[in-house]
């Protein structure tokens, strides 16, 4: 099974926890992480060899390395930053759903070990 191309858009609170698991699992590979506090995303990139950097969340989303977005921004944004990445894969529900049924399986395993290692 290759492994998830994972950008994160979030380096505050969360986000550097999530990277760090995300980089440490064996199906994920962390590609993108994005800040508005641009050296905060560059920080974090060291920590992990992250090689691409960004400011600008639609320049994640739209990453074609990047096959799951993660938002761990305020919850203000999550909405609108959520929206744009459905809206990256073809915007509408049917193209979601089947995107979901084919990775399901994938998906399902990388949330269970992570949920195993964050406890």
């Amino acid at each position: 099974m290759a492994a998830i191309g994972v950008g994160v858009i979030g380096c505050g609170y969360w986000g550097p926890n999530l990277i760090r698991n995300f980089a440490r699992h064996d199906d994920a590979t962390m590609v993108s992480v994005c800040d508005m506090q641009l050296d905060r995303a560059n920080k974090v990139a060291g920590w992990y060899g992250i090689p691409s950097v960004t400011d600008d969340p639609s320049a994640l989303i739209n990453n074609p390395d990047v096959s799951l977005v993660v938002v761990a921004t305020p919850a203000g944004s999550h909405y609108s930053l959520a929206k744009a990445a459905l809206e990256a894969v073809g915007g509408s529900t049917e193209d979601f759903a089947r995107l979901v049924r084919a990775n399901f399986e994938m998906y399902r395993k990388l949330v269970a070990d992570l949920n195993i290692r964050v406890n």
